[in-house]
């Protein structure tokens, strides 16, 4: 087996609601490696969404140790963290966090700032990313004024266009048809399959059956192996 790429250990999340700590992530335990897939699955609130933002450093742990590729995250600065995730991860986010004021080409090729490539170079890779995932007619267009599952379609290539190495995605397919659906999930595969690359997907829907790997329930902050996903 290869050397871990994704470890924490005893990691938690407790936020302050009301004078009162609420646990939103309960002590985890969990390991990833290279080219795996890993789906957590569960109902709205059970902790999934916090538990992706402490693995993308976009939420800083309670207690606990996340390592990614020798990267100790809970040690890292801010200034430390934000650089490590514009170079190594690709968040797909359930609201899709699009820039509203902004072109479908123009929000993916963002992702690509400050990676060393010419605004040319930046442009000509948002609009394949975007043409892979349907939306080659899309280019010009503000969020406003695509669909939903168009939105989160532009979502996933702007996760996917710099290449990363750690995956996350919120809902990937939860705004889509079920032809989109089938699009996503075979970008996000074939992104996730890449050596260097990892992949975990939370839902609360069913799992899909593509999405081949591990697969762990989460319920109320606390995450449960439940076997192969599907």
């Amino acid at each position: 087996m290869n050397h871990a790429f994704l470890e924490c250990r005893g990691l938690r999340k407790t936020f302050a609601v009301r004078g009162r700590a609420v646990a939103a992530v309960e002590p985890v335990d969990l390991t990833i490696h290279r080219s795996e897939t890993v789906v957590i699955h569960g109902p709205s609130g059970a902790g999934k969404s916090t538990l992706l933002g402490l693995l993308a450093g976009l939420e800083r742990p309670s207690a606990g140790t996340i390592s990614v590729d020798g990267n100790r995250l809970d040690l890292l600065s801010g200034a430390e963290l934000a650089a490590w995730r514009r170079r190594n991860v690709g968040f797909i986010f359930q609201d899709h966090n699009l820039l509203p004021g902004w072109t479908a080409e123009e929000n993916v090729a963002a992702a690509l700032v400050g990676v060393g490539l010419a605004r040319a170079e930046r442009r000509e890779r948002a609009r394949a990313a975007l043409e892979k995932l349907g939306l080659g007619s899309r280019l010009d267009h503000l969020p406003g004024e695509l669909s939903v599952g168009e939105r989160q379609r532009v979502a996933v290539a702007r996760a996917l266009v710099k290449k990363p190495a750690l995956i996350l995605a919120d809902e990937p397919t939860g705004d889509v048809d079920e032809a989109s659906g089938r699009l996503i999930v075979e970008q996000l595969l074939q992104a996730a399959r890449r050596p260097e690359a990892a992949m975990i997907v939370a839902t609360h829907g069913d799992v899909r059956s593509e999405l081949a790997g591990r697969s762990f329930a989460m319920r109320s902050g606390t995450l449960i192996p439940d076997g192969p996903a599907g």
